[in-house]
């Protein structure tokens, strides 16, 4: 059985260096692990064909940025240990687990992952006027290797909010205040950007890779139960207030 509260090292050998980091610290981004996209080693085999086993040496191999659970640092880093523990700990592949236990479960029938998904069947990646390469997925592993769409997306958050596959310790999880996170004006539950205040709340995700970039965000209230989803996904590099531009479509829908 996997547990937020399992130490790292029950299923990490040679990692007595990340002092007792646990599952709830990458979960929350806690952990104090290094961000991969920050590394020589992510610039030099981004495009390259690199094994997920050679990545997961690396991350091994690096000291922690703080001591965990002392401060936030966001890393696809955090993700990429994640995905690893659900294949040791529940003895399942990643991409299996995640197609069978949500996508199909919600029906969300255009969502893949960049290694299965042919590149003729996505979108274009642009960086201003130019065309991004073709990245390699596993550096993206847990994190932002998955393919999707508006609408599966919006399934997504009727799901999170509404499904009977979440219990209420789950959405409590999700939507808690962890850690406050200045930059974004707003704290951290498990996975999700947190901004509690007025009528209504806001849980959201921010993201991009080379040629993509996108935030998917609810907003809900409390007294009513009322929800809005708010999708946004672009073909472009490191596009700007996405997050507030969220904010204003759900307002004006509202």
């Amino acid at each position: 059985r996997v547990t937020v509260n399992d130490p790292l090292t029950e299923y990490f050998f040679g990692v007595a260096h990340w002092g007792g980091s646990k599952l709830s610290n990458l979960l929350t981004h806690t952990s104090g692990m290094p961000e991969l996209t920050d590394s020589i080693f992510f610039e030099e085999r981004l495009y390259s064909r690199v094994k997920t086993e050679r990545i997961l040496n690396f991350i091994k191999g690096r000291d922690l940025a703080f001591k965990p659970g002392t401060s936030f640092r966001y890393s696809h880093s955090n993700y990429f240990l994640i995905a690893q523990v659900i294949e040791i700990g529940l003895e399942v592949y990643y991409y299996d687990f995640i197609k069978t236990d949500i996508y199909q479960q919600i029906k969300m029938d255009r969502s893949s992952f960049l290694s299965r998904q042919p590149l003729r069947q996505r979108a274009q990646g642009y960086d201003g006027n130019k065309k991004v390469r073709e990245i390699n997925p596993a550096m993206f592993f847990g994190s932002a290797d998955a393919t999707s769409t508006v609408i599966d997306l919006m399934k997504w958050d009727a799901a999170v909010m509404r499904s009977k596959m979440f219990t209420k310790l789950s959405r409590d999880t999700f939507f808690g205040k962890f850690v406050d996170v200045k930059s974004m004006r707003a704290s951290f539950g498990a996975g999700f950007f947190v901004r509690k205040g007025g009528a209504w709340n806001e849980y959201f995700t921010v993201g991009n890779i080379p040629g993509f970039s996108g935030v998917n965000k609810i907003l809900h209230r409390p007294s009513t139960g009322d929800d809005t989803y708010v999708v946004i996904l672009t073909n472009g590099t490191d596009v700007k207030g996405l997050d507030q531009a969220a904010t204003l479509i759900g307002n004006a829908a509202r």
